[in-house]
């Protein structure tokens, strides 16, 4: 078997993806759930957040437009800050299943249901502690590079390039550490 180019790896997995009906849900249903996270957060923060800013702003001898305007927009930022947090704290636990069935359905699932023992609870504690770090990098590389979502397609495609190390390091820890 010939050795593919890295970049048809993306390539190779939707159409695996696409082949394998019972992984469907595994996809669709952390995005169904963040959706609904999204939603709450947005009448959460509206109803909440929007009158106190309103307020704050008028009493800071705000227009009241420009009051109301500016506290809309910064009650969406708000809204979009818990989502993006949400995201990114549920996310890799949803990552992880989805590896797992990803094993089943190889017929690997051996190496799953074998990672087990007293020393499981241990390596737990080990792995969460370098989901923190994974998780704070994240955060600090998003914010960096905040800037090139700026240009829609292309910012979005070198995001993905730079920021492609730490997903795949987070799946070699769930692979070495978690179930190894």
């Amino acid at each position: 078997m010939s050795r593919k180019p890295a970049w048809f790896y993306p390539f190779r997995g939707i159409t695996y993806l696409l082949s394998n009906p019972g992984l469907w849900p595994r996809v669709i249903l952390p995005f169904i759930v963040l959706l609904v996270i999204t939603i709450v957060l947005l009448i959460l923060a509206f109803i909440y957040l929007l009158p106190i800013q309103i307020d704050y702003f008028i009493r800071h001898s705000w227009p009241n437009w420009a009051a109301k305007a500016f506290a809309v927009l910064l009650t969406l930022v708000e809204a979009a800050l818990g989502s993006l947090i949400s995201y990114l704290a549920l996310m890799p636990l949803w990552e992880d299943a989805l590896f797992d069935a990803v094993l089943k359905t190889r017929k690997l699932g051996y190496i799953v249901d074998t990672a087990h023992g007293n020393y499981r609870t241990c390596l737990y504690g080990v792995a969460a502690g370098l989901y923190i770090i994974l998780f704070q990098s994240i955060v600090v590389s998003l914010i960096v590079l905040l800037p090139l979502h700026a240009v829609p397609v292309v910012g979005t495609i070198v995001y993905c390039y730079l920021n492609g190390w730490v997903m795949a390091f987070s799946k070699r820890i769930h692979y070495d550490v978690e179930l190894c």
